[in-house]
């Protein structure tokens, strides 16, 4: 009886849980938790590389954008000046300005286009290739600064306010 007992018992076992060759073949067919743990490593290190990047971006951003602003500030401000006093004086310094933050725009937008090749590039790289390297010397065949700074909108942003510059000289 005890013995019809432990081969049930075994019986049971060996039909719920799985046998060592299932556990073999299931083992060859998936991963194992280490392999996974590697993966997921890879992939955490490619997605904090692609932040790294977009931060990036961001910051040369937000850079341009508060140079439009300071360029509105500075320029307006030296026109008032101009057009108070009718001084030719005013207008070129503010015109030198106004040449100064356009160049310093198209190259933060330069710097932004080629952190944008960056972040392709990274994306499609595998994960395991993932480097953490932030060098944008290789994609600055694709971009170049003289097309960054006559982008249409830094053209449309500068040139106006180079043609209000002509107005204002053409009126003094």
């Amino acid at each position: 009886m005890k013995s019809y007992i432990c081969f049930c018992f075994l019986l049971i076992i060996v039909l719920t849980f799985k046998t060592p060759s299932t556990i073999l073949i299931s083992y060859l067919k998936e991963p194992s938790k280490t392999s996974i743990l590697i993966h997921t490593h890879h992939m955490e290190a490619k997605t904090k590389h692609l932040e790294f990047i977009q931060t990036t971006i961001n910051r040369m951003a937000n850079n341009s954008f508060l140079l439009k602003g300071w360029a509105i500030t500075v320029v307006g401000g030296l026109l008032a000046f101009g057009f108070k006093d009718l001084d030719c004086r005013y207008i070129s310094i503010s015109l030198m300005v106004l040449l100064f933050f356009w160049i310093l725009d198209g190259y933060y937008l330069y710097q932004e286009k080629l952190f944008r090749e960056l972040y392709d590039h990274t994306r499609s790289k595998k994960d395991s290739e993932i480097d953490f390297s932030m060098k944008t010397e290789p994609f600055e065949d694709k971009v170049s600064w003289s097309g960054c700074s006559f982008s249409t909108t830094l053209v449309v942003f500068y040139g106006g306010l180079l043609v209000v510059h002509l107005i204002i000289i053409l009126i003094l």
